[in-house]
């Protein structure tokens, strides 16, 4: 309850509204997203970018470095997560669990931060604070730029070996269109869109008829 009266629900609210008796665990459900988010993952859009056939780098490394930079300063994650969960879930599957490390490491030190809305450059900035004095000094909060670091090479190198020694279909290793099964691989599959609702193709089509 707060010094008004008001019941606050939740680790973000309490966090925020500094309710009394909440000082020892509140940030605790959101600081460990703070590497993964700015540092992390960007790096996996790196080993991304890296494991792509050459000639589909360049726009693979367009791609990996607009997400990138949108994880990085927003903590908007999706975009580049969607880049790797359905084809190549093995991925995620480790992207999650290295997850949970991270939130259990930065409560075992004690780090206490928060974010309004994700955890990006800008509520890390934001919130720099606040999160020192339930961290108890600048000190740990700066830790978290260490430690995400750390995770940024794990991720790079992790994601690196797995997709080159599984063959994982990350965007930019897909097989090619003239493929003995005529699959068109997803940036074709884009392409295509894209033509399709700009009017393009249809315009196209007409001009050969």
């Amino acid at each position: 309850t707060t010094a008004a009266g008001d019941t606050a629900h939740g680790d973000i609210t309490c966090f925020f509204s500094g309710v009394d008796g909440t000082a020892d665990w509140t940030g605790s459900f959101m600081t460990g997203f703070f590497p993964i988010m700015m540092f992390a993952l960007p790096a996996a859009a790196l080993a991304i970018y890296r494991t792509a056939h050459p000639k589909r780098r360049k726009v693979v490394g367009g791609i990996m470095l607009s997400v990138a930079l949108t994880a990085f300063i927003t903590g908007i994650t999706e975009p580049l997560e969607y880049a790797f969960a359905y084809v190549a879930f093995p991925l995620y599957a480790v992207h999650a669990v290295l997850t949970g490390t991270s939130l259990a490491l930065v409560n075992a030190l004690g780090i206490k931060s928060g974010f309004g809305f994700s955890a990006g450059a800008l509520d890390y900035l934001l919130n720099l604070g606040r999160a020192s004095e339930l961290s108890g000094g600048i000190g740990p909060v700066l830790l978290l730029l260490v430690i995400g670091l750390a995770y940024a090479i794990i991720y790079y190198f992790l994601f690196r070996w797995a997709i080159i020694k599984f063959n994982l279909h990350t965007p930019g290793r897909e097989d090619e269109t003239d493929t003995g099964n005529g699959a068109p691989s997803v940036f074709d599959e884009a392409q295509i869109a894209a033509e399709e609702s700009t009017g393009k193709k249809r315009a196209q089509d007409e001009g050969r008829s």
